[in-house]
């Protein structure tokens, strides 16, 4: 639109598209107008995917005065299909992100950007548009709308029946996965842009009434996909995850020749990227308005991987979703660097988040080595691109989708007689759509490690040395909590662990490693390094530092114990075999401690003001107070920081971490 029909707009307010009645077929007229949120009118907010940059225009829009408005061509039919839904719902007016605001000028932009949270919020619903499908799409997608109203009614009309009750009562409604036809028609629905869209997230968290629209005539409510998508058994999903990889097989034959085990991975890992995507987005709507630390992990996990046009686009969304606490302060300057502003946007996550959920994203578990290289130590680089072959309309051999599939590597079970192939790319490739930008193309030299944090730290104790690499053995714990617990794995376990309490020259005080270890690694399991510790979990002193004699005592007089753990606490009991990403230590105070990653002696143990978890830093060589963030840990004895006095100054220390 030309920016000289936007009007300025003063602190508080945004324009809605009014869509006149149109002949049939005829080309929509609309006008904009200005209004504030107390006296704004009914409207519903258009959630969409631009396309493509390079995609040609759509037909033009005529408005009152006769001036022409080019559109894309995905922005077009969507407004012709919202003319049927406002008409139904007694609704003319409509916002649109790519109309509403000013494309043209950065400031309208900085200032209609942070108000989109608001906007969605106070829509009367959101119409998502997914496109144009073919017959066979809508027909899913309105079979899957059927089983939905179907189970609801059922459990309305029972009260005590739970969702998989319901379904296991409707067998003839759920599609079975011998039903290629339809499997093949949702898959290619759940494969459209709008599902990996970065301002998706927002859009979908802000608003409670979703309805998705495909075609003409087809639709169906966010929250009904989402049950009907991510609710069935996993069992089920595999299942036809490999029927589905058998008709790929078929179709992409002459690409794919005698690859059936890589089609199976490739439709598994998207099937379940999608499962975690739904329930990602179901968690940030119900801890939104909570003062839970858990909805910014959710908020990291909903965020990542996912694409978008700009490279700021990702950073701005994401703020748009903080709570309001964590936001108050960043102010979107599209004139700013994005590398500045997220620097910005970091620090103040990382100052202002009162558990400093923040860090336990930070070289952890749950961050992929490559998307370390190019940030400084502390900040987590969400704006990586975590991209799989697309399988469903055909694989391009010669793009870079396809690059890297052939590579494999090999790596060892928690059975040391097992060894598995594993399907998986060296380093990802960025996206063909972001590859040329040069904020991406330059980003190894542009996101250096600068900028730096100064943040004050109790110092709590030092790496004397590495104990128990685990290169050796593999062994797989989760025998302990069974009913039956794998004698072999016991005995392998204890013999292990005598052999590094023989090789380690370092005491526990009057403990060995191997009694150490048990109380920290198996009885202690609440605590591990890869759980995150918020104000809402409860330790208490007899758990944490159980008197035990020995782990062979431990073992014959307390699997009861563990068993009881296990039941109330069940979320947090995962297998806990050794793998190669982690190393047992000890410390100088006489702790063992257990962390992911490289560790070394002299690496300091901290607790960062306001966090509960310690942290490993390491002193910059040839520097006397520059540190990076090593990894986040687990000492036994310090978590929650009982050892100190909270407000006690005599350990605390200031680093500066780069």
């Amino acid at each position: 639109m030309d920016p000289a029909s936007y009007l300025p707009l003063t602190r508080g307010q945004f324009r809605l598209l009014k869509i006149s009645p149109a002949p049939l077929l005829a080309d929509p007229i609309i006008r904009l107008e200005t209004f504030s949120f107390e006296d704004a009118p009914l409207y519903v907010a258009l959630s969409y995917t631009w396309g493509d940059n390079a995609e040609t225009f759509g037909p033009v829009l005529c408005l009152p005065g006769g001036q022409r408005v080019f559109v894309r061509k995905n922005l077009y039919t969507a407004l012709l299909r919202c003319q049927t839904d406002l008409r139904m719902n007694n609704i003319s007016w409509v916002w649109v992100d790519a109309l509403c605001i000013n494309q043209h000028d950065p400031v309208d932009k900085a200032t209609q950007i942070p108000l989109m949270d608001q906007i969605f919020d106070k829509a009367d619903h959101v119409i998502v548009w997914l496109g144009v499908g073919t017959i066979l799409e809508e027909k899913a997608l309105e079979r899957m709308s059927s089983l939905a109203k179907a189970i609801q009614s059922l459990i309305q009309m029972k009260s005590q029946v739970t969702w998989f009750q319901a379904l296991s009562m409707l067998p003839n409604i759920f599609p079975t996965p011998d039903e290629l036809d339809f499997w093949h028609a949702f898959m290619e629905i759940i494969a459209k842009p709008w599902f990996n869209r970065t301002w998706v997230v927002q859009e979908a968290c802000t608003h409670t009434s979703m309805t998705l629209i495909l075609g003409d005539s087809t639709s169906i409510s966010f929250q009904d996909l989402s049950d009907v998508t991510w609710k069935p058994s996993r069992d089920a999903q595999k299942s036809l995850s490999k029927r589905l990889a058998l008709r790929y097989n078929y179709d992409l034959e002459q690409i794919q020749r005698a690859r059936p085990r890589k089609l199976i991975s490739l439709v598994q890992k998207h099937f379940a990227d999608l499962l975690s995507a739904f329930s990602d987005l179901a968690n940030l709507r119900a801890l939104k308005d909570s003062s839970s630390a858990i909805f910014t992990h959710y908020m990291y996990r909903a965020f990542r991987g996912r694409e978008c046009t700009l490279e700021e686009d990702r950073l701005y969304a994401m703020i748009g979703v903080m709570k309001p606490t964590l936001k108050a302060g960043i102010t979107v300057d599209l004139l700013r660097s994005v590398r500045d502003t997220y620097l910005i946007a970091a620090r103040h996550w990382w100052l202002n988040d009162p558990e400093l959920s923040f860090l336990h994203w930070i070289h952890s578990d749950h961050v992929d080595k490559i998307s370390r290289l190019w940030l400084p130590s502390w900040c987590l680089d969400f704006s990586f691109m975590e991209n799989y072959p697309i399988v469903f309309s055909g694989i391009d051999s010669d793009s870079s989708y396809g690059a890297g599939l052939g590579k494999q590597r090999q790596f060892q079970t928690q059975s040391p007689r097992k060894t598995v192939s594993m399907i998986t790319q060296a380093r990802p490739p960025l996206p063909l759509k972001l590859r040329d930008i040069p904020f991406w193309r330059g980003r190894s030299v542009e996101f250096g490690h600068k900028g730096s944090l100064r943040v004050s730290a109790i110092f709590a104790d030092t790496v004397s040395n590495v104990v128990a690499p685990t290169t050796f053995p593999y062994v797989s714990w989760r025998g302990f909590l069974e009913d039956k617990p794998n004698k072999s794995d016991v005995r392998d376990a204890l013999r292990w662990l005598d052999e590094c309490e023989n090789l380690s020259k370092h005491t526990l005080g009057d403990e060995g490693l191997s009694d150490a270890f048990w109380r920290t690694m198996v009885i202690n399991k609440r605590n591990l390094a890869k759980q995150s510790s918020h104000s809402t979990d409860v330790f208490f002193e007899d758990e944490r530092r159980p008197s035990y004699l020995g782990v062979r005592e431990a073992f014959r007089t307390d699997i009861g114990r563990i068993r009881q753990l296990r039941d109330d606490r069940h979320a947090y009991f995962e297998d806990l075999g050794t793998t190669l990403e982690y190393v047992f230590f000890a410390t100088t105070g006489g702790r063992i401690g257990r962390a992911s990653g490289s560790i070394q002696a002299g690496d300091e143990v901290v607790i960062f003001h306001g966090a509960k978890t310690p942290f490993l830093l390491r002193r910059v060589r040839g520097t006397s107070d520059l540190y990076k963030l090593v990894a986040e840990l687990y000492v036994h004895g310090l978590m929650q920081g009982e050892v100190f006095e909270p407000e006690s100054k005599a350990y605390m220390k200031e680093y500066i971490i780069i």
